[in-house]
């Protein structure tokens, strides 16, 4: 698995080619081992609507999965049907089908596993005409599978189907509704951890039963990876919430989890490390190859770090792991981690010992595009005034560019508690620019989270990223990981600073001190 790339057709008519991986092909060599076919009939599709096929031949990171798109295929509809021709394909890889109405994209199916030489036929029926919601979780929406490899979409499909009868019926026998109430609101550590891990096993259980029906119709290392990403995803979403709680909002040296309930929770992670290694232990390839497998053994690694605190979590990865999973897993923290104060350092050290080339190339990248000194992405965006802004009109200022969206609680504090203030500080001095950029889903979203007056101010250029969310060419360019996200960038338009540190948790001081370094720079 290489790396990322949008395959865009639309139903079968006119298909425009991308060399070496998307090619017409005589219906004979669909046999082929490196030849994937994945077609169908949508029923709901319109004559001016588009599908598009993302697929990962190689995943670094599931968090910034978007960050490696290389390409779009586009054709026009005709006839309600859809057909993808993969070529040069060598390894399982993953894929995600959208659809394009009116430039809105609804994810259909998400993060489906194929094969090479899978002839896959899709029906896609829509109850409605515009779902509100992605894939098979939305009920509107019913897909059969058919063919050559559709028995691996048909095991997802009944384990993401039963995700939530599952969890209903354990969220019934635990009564958690009650904890929360009578501990108004705030659930002692013990209880949230009792609580996540019993959801966990649960879900884990039922689910890996079902997983176990299509144990024999599956390919072993094809069933060894699907059992990797079931277990991996569940490990992950028991740790987000608590990793949140550990690390954010750390503002002026604050956290909103008390000193006794992190020791808490390490004392009760403790305990269940034994089960966490046995949950994760699975075959070399399958750890590498999933896409969910290495973000919950960075997690961890990165909790086992607060019982025996020794160690950097990139010394840990770096002396813990070997071969292609420590490859993957410093490319991973890396990349989750390229605005920290360190980062530099880091991936040079990194690229001394990484080999794997998507790997190494993926740190050469980030380490050539997110060097403060690197020029910044000159981006074209429009401001709520129907205005066309670029970075380039503000040559010879010190630009402050803060990434946000309507909703995160984040990015409203931030902009409450250090911000605000700071704009008000340089609010006179014309050689300081303040924008920012969100990346709500649509335009009247954006505009609700303006008149908020939430996360930004009327005063400074708002622009967002036209629908495009998270996938505009500037996330990726400037390597956008989380909200909020703060960028400086100079007055000969290269990046001054995006050191996270400096810019958010250091508070009011140390944005103003970034401020005025870069405008007194050369």
């Amino acid at each position: 698995m290489k790396n990322q790339k949008y395959l865009t057709v639309g139903i079968i008519g006119f298909v425009i080619i991308l060399p070496q991986l998307l090619k017409a092909q005589p219906k004979k060599q669909l046999i082929n081992k490196g030849v994937v076919c994945i077609s169908g009939i949508y029923d709901s599709i319109g004559e001016a609507d588009t599908l598009t096929l993302t697929i990962w031949e190689h995943t670094v990171s599931n968090k910034i999965r978007k960050f490696t798109s290389t390409g779009r295929v586009v054709s026009v509809v005709k006839n309600k049907r859809f057909r993808f021709l993969l070529d040069s394909l060598e390894e399982p890889f993953y894929f995600t089908l959208t659809k394009i109405t009116n430039n809105v994209q609804i994810n259909l199916l998400e993060y489906q596993i194929c094969c090479p030489g899978d002839n896959i036929e899709i029906k896609i029926i829509e109850a409605h005409k515009f779902p509100q919601k992605s894939g098979f979780g939305n009920n509107s929406i019913t897909f059969s599978f058919n063919g050559k490899g559709s028995e691996k979409l048909k095991c997802l499909q009944d384990l993401n189907n039963a995700n939530e009868i599952l969890d209903k019926n354990y969220l019934q026998q635990v009564d958690y509704g009650s904890v929360i109430r009578l501990n108004n609101g705030v659930v002692p550590i013990a209880d949230s951890f009792s609580f996540s891990y019993g959801r966990m096993e649960n879900l884990l259980s039922g689910q890996l039963k079902i997983l176990e029906r299509y144990k024999y119709q599956l390919p072993i290392d094809i069933y060894q990876l699907m059992k990797a990403d079931l277990v991996g995803k569940y490990v992950v979403n028991f740790f987000v919430p608590f990793l949140i709680k550990f690390n954010y909002p750390f503002f002026n040296g604050k956290s909103i989890m008390s000193k006794q309930d992190k020791t808490d929770f390490v004392k009760l992670f403790q305990s269940k490390v034994p089960s966490f290694e046995k949950f994760l232990s699975f075959p070399i390839k399958a750890q590498v190859q999933s896409f969910w497998y290495a973000d919950a053994l960075l997690y961890m690694t990165y909790f086992e770090g607060y019982i025996v605190p020794d160690k950097s979590l990139y010394d840990k990865l770096k002396t813990q792991y070997d071969g292609l999973l420590r490859e993957r897993l410093i490319t991973n923290y890396l990349l989750n981690n390229a605005n920290k104060r360190d980062a530099d350092s880091l991936v040079n050290d990194a690229l001394t010992f990484v080999k794997e080339k998507i790997y190494y190339n993926t740190l050469a990248k980030l380490l050539k595009e997110q060097q403060v000194g690197t020029e910044a992405y000159n981006f074209t965006l429009e401001d709520d005034l129907g205005k066309i802004v670029k970075l380039s009109d503000f040559r010879g200022k010190v630009v402050f560019i803060d990434f946000w969206f309507t909703g995160c609680g984040g990015c409203s504090y931030y902009f409450k508690n250090v911000l605000s203030k700071v704009e008000n500080i340089f609010k006179n001095n014309p050689n300081i620019v303040f924008i920012s950029i969100s990346v709500d889903s649509n335009k009247e979203k954006w505009l609700r989270g303006l008149n908020s007056q939430l996360y930004t101010s009327p005063s400074v250029i708002n622009l967002y990223t036209a629908n495009k969310e998270a996938e505009h060419p500037i996330i990726k360019q400037m390597n956008v990981i989380g909200y909020p996200h703060p960028l400086l960038i100079d007055r000969n338009g290269k990046i001054f600073c995006n050191d996270q540190g400096q810019l958010k948790d250091d508070g009011v001081d140390g944005l103003v001190s970034a401020i005025k370094k870069a405008a007194v720079s050369l």
